[in-house]
């Protein structure tokens, strides 16, 4: 797979190889990033505390989601 994107998900999936930090257990050098398996887990759970109503829960999985998707520098 080539990447041509330019947002972070892309990058990470990119980036992943260089630090063995691909695919689900973030252990491999080849693969879509841990990261973003991660955060496409909270991103599906968000979907569906907020299709069911649970918005309480739904701003903690937010929470969660900002935390994995900050970089620092």
């Amino acid at each position: 797979m080539q990447a041509n994107g330019k947002l972070l998900h892309t990058l990470a999936d990119k980036r992943c190889g260089d630090f063995k930090v691909c695919n689900v257990d973030g252990v491999d050098s080849a693969g879509m990033s841990k990261i973003n398996y991660d955060l496409g887990d909270l991103f599906a759970l968000g979907n569906y505390q907020l299709l069911s109503g649970n918005c309480p829960a739904a701003r903690i999985t937010t929470e969660r989601i900002i935390e994995k998707m900050y970089v620092s520098i």
